[in-house]
């Protein structure tokens, strides 16, 4: 067997604009949002409930997970500044 490759990893520190929005009045039913920039955007379906949404030059702007309790896993949100309401 051949030595093994080192492989490097890096992590960066990123500073987002985290936010729980309430879709309907059940407090279980709400969206995750992660926004990289403000302005006007257009929304796109890539999974079940996963939303990017592009700016008018195609670069990705913001995340958006709907019924974000149901599609992370337990304790994913554990740590972020979330408003109170999340909770």
């Amino acid at each position: 067997m051949g030595a093994a490759a080192a492989v490097e990893v890096r992590f960066i520190q990123v500073s987002l604009n985290v936010a729980i929005r309430s879709n309907r009045p059940n407090r279980a039913r709400r969206s995750l949002g992660i926004l990289f920039a403000p302005g006007p955007s257009e929304g796109k379906e890539v999974s079940p409930g996963v939303i990017l949404h592009f700016d008018a030059a195609n670069r990705i702007v913001e995340i958006e997970i709907l019924s974000a309790s149901e599609r992370l896993a337990p304790g994913a949100l554990t740590g972020l500044p979330l408003p109170a309401a999340a909770e």
